[in-house]
């Protein structure tokens, strides 16, 4: 989870715009490193494909308290801009410098969406529908956890999959 890991901890960051751009930085200069390193090994032949997680960043609207606190919705909005405006955007240069592929999870799950559009959950009240869906496909909202819950993982195998599918057929 090159990527997603070092762009949460800004959730928490007393600047985090500024740390974001200091992620953004060393999510550019590791994956490339990884990527050209993988393309060596594996050849110009075998498909390599990077993606993201959902923007798990969302789920600080409704945790660790529900509702989130006036930071934490601001800090909700913030990281919708940075993972489509900054985060992704490297992640893709950096897998496409290997000839690579990147499957864009935070878009394909809703992260981009507006907050404004909302929804009603038996767990959380009516929330905006982007962290509705974090909170589905993720356990960041019920335990503060970046992993996917199995709802997440498979739609993360069929996008991979897709992906897969789209690069052989070139």
């Amino acid at each position: 989870s090159i990527g997603g890991n070092d762009v949460v901890p800004c959730a928490k960051a007393s600047n985090p715009i500024t740390c974001v751009g200091t992620a953004v930085s060393t999510i550019k200069t590791n994956v490339t490193s990884i990527a050209s390193q993988l393309r060596a090994a594996a050849g110009p032949k075998v498909p390599l494909i990077g993606s993201t997680y959902p923007d798990v960043i969302l789920g600080i609207y409704v945790f660790p308290t529900n509702p989130g606190s006036t930071g934490a919705i601001n800090l909700a909005n913030l990281s919708v801009v940075a993972f489509k405006a900054l985060v992704n955007p490297a992640l893709s240069q950096s897998y496409a410098t290997s000839l690579g592929a990147f499957v864009d999870v935070t878009k394909a799950s809703g992260g981009y969406s507006s907050l404004k559009r909302t929804v009603h959950t038996n767990a959380y009240g009516t929330i905006p529908v982007p962290v509705a869906s974090v909170c589905t496909l993720t356990w960041f909202c019920q335990k503060g956890d970046i992993h996917p819950t199995n709802a997440g993982y498979t739609l993360i195998g069929k996008l991979m999959v897709a992906k897969y599918h789209a690069i052989k057929r070139r």
